[in-house]
């Protein structure tokens, strides 16, 4: 590019919960950073702040939700590219790319993006670099890394062979070569120049002060972490990503504050207001000594839900962990002062402030309900990191972690030990990142979404386990799940009834619906597959099937359940409800695997097996066009095992090779009679 003149290139996006609408725009705003003209729109806004034919390059980011289906806010635009009165050559102008996030955990990997580039594709437009398809279900960043690597130079290649798309508005261009540091060098005292544009970095990054003395170090919370493990790198050079000036600048106010969650940015995934739900009751449904408690909590509701609807709980973070996190940054006399967020006057042209930070707030409330601080930390944030250390090992560690050498590293020690920017902070004392620096690199603290138990048109249940991950030397300090430790411990006085009047509210908001809800007509089959808390949705299935049964006419199809926990005695969740389903025949059978009990020869240890003991009914009601087949639960290993036992018994008792019995048990997920809502 000369300088004076900018390349235009468009982001577009589709995002059920966020996470491709936070990579589309960190794609704008690196584009921006590179000297491009950029800008980022969601699908939905297709006809009103874009027009998909007047755009000549796009860089598409869009998600999966369901089993395979565009996200909510894509599937308008995909339905007006995809009708047949188009022209084959409708978007021959558009030169594309294409990056897809799905998880292989579902039957139908990727099935929103993949259908997205097969309509553009068909419609005539071109690519100009070929599309990613990202896997939540091994790990995004090991196709997102490489994917958004690639981009840049495809992007390069393709302008410099098309002029048309270079607008002449001045601008500051910018350097984008990757900082490389010596084997024997930190960056604090290498020659290579870090990335910067025309003004220098050092007046770019609000509040970092670097030198070159060592300081004197703390004592490390976390000695053995396996942070510290020698690397393979601690000899090589490193190629270390571009680095992105902080732009957030947080300053005292007298204004007052408004609610974080009631008045802040909506969620994606909501269909509704967020309300605050008084708790009707709290039970345990598990036995003391049971591996993982379950908790059943019930809520009142002024919206009308129906079985397999969905809420968001809204979440906090740990207290704890908030608090400490407070003063590791030194800010505990400012904690809880009224502050306000703004872009600073040095930022690069179209920054913002994101917009789920509430105009006025504290930075307790922050970190307690708008960041996820126990989040798996994400190498932008290292490498802004190593800016904010001044021990050199702990820098050459950080520099080794986020480089592009550190890829292995990275999913070794980071991913697979999901260490967060606690533990990074916790292991390296050196480490003293701005309040800024967190609010511009952590993730929203996302709401976490629970089927309906039971229900009616006042009040609905939720079941949970309560996540728990022992200490260990490599975090901070004894774990539980973020909503679910937050659930226990706000519910636990109702629970152990210490106190007899207790009033004790939740936030959660009804949620777009994923298809996972009961087949319209009484006479189809149902066939439902969930153990452990996975069995909590079908509660309400057989509650309405129950309903049914009372007043339609129409003579009903069968309704299946397979169940299986570990132990009869210890975690048999609703036993009594489903025993009472089945007396009354509202369940007309009803398989139970205990994984864990002692079991007579050919007994079912999980629900697989117990579907392979039925197999020759089961395959007669997979084929049959009335039968619809749920699967809830566990989605690493249940939900695929599960599938393979279908496609195992389509093959046994068709006659057919695996082959041919995966593509039959695909169709039979196209015309969405096998449906999943399952969870890594």
């Amino acid at each position: 590019m000369n300088n004076g003149t900018k390349n235009k290139i468009t982001v577009l996006y589709g995002s059920q919960t966020g996470q491709a609408e936070e990579i589309a725009k960190q794609i704008h705003e690196d584009a921006v950073f590179g000297g491009y003209d950029a800008e980022v729109f969601c699908l939905k806004e297709e006809g009103k702040k874009f027009d998909i034919k007047e755009i000549k390059c796009a860089v598409f980011v869009c998600s999966t939700t369901g089993d395979g289906d565009p996200p909510e806010n894509a599937r308008k635009f995909l339905r007006t590219i995809s009708r047949k009165t188009l022209p084959n050559d409708h978007l021959s102008n558009l030169y594309y790319t294409l990056l897809g996030l799905g998880d292989s955990n579902y039957s139908t990997f990727c099935g929103g993006p993949k259908k997205l580039d097969k309509v553009l594709s068909l419609h005539g437009a071109n690519k100009f670099y070929e599309a990613g398809f990202a896997d939540d279900g091994t790990d995004m960043e090991l196709v997102v890394e490489p994917w958004l690597d690639g981009l840049w130079p495809a992007l390069k290649s393709y302008f410099s062979k098309d002029k048309s798309h270079i607008t002449s508005e001045s601008s500051e261009i910018i350097n984008n070569n990757l900082n490389v540091v010596p084997n024997n060098e930190s960056a604090l005292n290498s020659n290579a120049e870090p990335v910067t544009s025309v003004t220098d970095i050092s007046e770019k990054v609000a509040n970092i002060e670097i030198t070159e003395n060592v300081e004197k170090i703390e004592t490390t919370l976390l000695p053995d972490s396996i942070l510290w493990k020698k690397s393979p790198l601690s000899a090589s050079n490193l190629t270390l990503p571009p680095l992105f000036p902080i732009h957030l600048e947080a300053s005292p106010t007298n204004e007052e504050k408004v609610d974080t969650y009631q008045n802040n940015f909506p969620f994606p995934v909501a269909c509704g207001d967020v309300t605050n739900a008084h708790v009707r009751s709290a039970r345990v449904l598990t036995r003391h000594d049971a591996v993982k408690r379950a908790i059943e909590a019930e809520f009142d509701v002024t919206t009308e839900y129906k079985a397999g609807d969905v809420i968001a709980v809204c979440c906090y973070n740990n207290k704890l962990d908030v608090d400490w996190l407070i003063e590791r940054l030194g800010l505990t006399e400012t904690a809880d002062q009224k502050m306000k967020m703004k872009v600073s006057s040095v930022a690069v042209k179209k920054k913002e402030v994101p917009p789920y930070i509430p105009e006025v707030f504290t930075i307790r409330e922050i970190f307690t309900s708008c960041l996820e601080i126990r989040s798996v930390i994400k190498k932008t944030l290292i490498r802004c990191l190593v800016e904010c250390t001044s021990n050199l090992d702990e820098k050459r560690r950080l520099e080794e972690l986020c480089s592009r050498q550190g890829g292995g590293e990275y999913m070794d020690v980071i991913r697979g030990n999901m260490i967060s920017v606690l533990d990074i902070l916790a292991t390296f004392p050196s480490c003293k990142p701005t309040f800024e620096t967190l609010v511009q690199h952590l993730p929203r603290l996302q709401p976490r979404r629970y089927s309906i138990a039971r229900y009616s048109s006042n009040y609905v249940s939720i079941v949970f386990n309560v996540v728990r991950f022992e200490r260990d030397s490599n975090h901070l300090s004894p774990r539980s799940g973020v909503c679910t430790g937050y659930l226990e411990q706000l519910l636990q006085p109702m629970i152990e009834q210490r106190e007899t009047e207790i009033l004790l509210n939740i936030k959660i908001f009804p949620t777009k619906s994923n298809g996972f809800s009961p087949p319209p007509n009484l006479r189809n089959n149902l066939v439902m597959i969930g153990p452990g808390t996975g069995v909590a949705p079908f509660i309400g299935f057989l509650q309405q099937r129950q309903e049914r049964l009372a007043t339609d006419t129409e003579a009903p199809g069968c309704a299946w359940l397979f169940y299986g926990c570990r132990h009869k005695e210890r975690d048999f969740l609703f036993q009594d409800e489903l025993d009472k389903f089945k007396r009354e025949n509202v369940l007309t059978k009803f398989c139970v695997a205990f994984s864990r009990d002692e079991r007579a020869a050919g007994g079912a240890k999980y629900v697989q097996d117990s579907i392979k003991t039925n197999g020759e009914e089961i395959i007669s009601l997979l084929l049959d066009s009335d039968t619809v087949f749920y699967v809830c639960g566990d989605a690493r290993n249940m939900a695929k095992d599960v599938r393979t036992c279908m496609v195992g018994l389509i093959a046994k008792y068709t006659g057919c090779d695996v082959e041919s019995a995966l593509c039959k048990f695909n169709e039979i997920v196209s015309e969405k009679r096998y449906k999943e809502d399952i969870w890594t």
